[in-house]
């Protein structure tokens, strides 16, 4: 087995990726939680659309953290987030460590 092989193996079982999915496969069969979520994406622009042009965007913002806050009330998403937030950290610390590598071989 490959070096490749051999981390995407052990990033498929780590305890981490392996509860994001199941998270992940409960909120995609909530069709409500699933509109929330695009709303506060959509919203989510919005906000750094009119913060980036210097307009307006205390509504934006407003309606941004009211929308956030019913998402973070459904039972499953306060850990789905965190665990998103834990993983990406996980991944670019992998990132990092391969760049080093590569640098060093260079």
């Amino acid at each position: 087995m490959d070096e490749f092989a051999r981390i995407k193996d052990h990033v498929k079982q780590d305890p981490k990726v392996v509860r994001y999915q199941e998270l992940e496969r409960i909120i995609h069969k909530d069709q409500a939680l699933l509109k929330q979520v695009e709303v506060l994406k959509d919203l989510q622009k919005k906000l750094v659309n009119a913060k980036t042009l210097n307009k307006p965007f205390l509504e934006i913002e407003r309606d941004y953290q009211a929308i956030y806050d019913q998402v973070l009330d459904h039972p499953v998403m306060g850990e789905y987030l965190d665990l998103v937030e834990q993983i990406n950290e996980d991944l670019q610390f992998v990132t990092e460590i391969i760049t080093k590598e590569i640098n060093m071989d260079l």
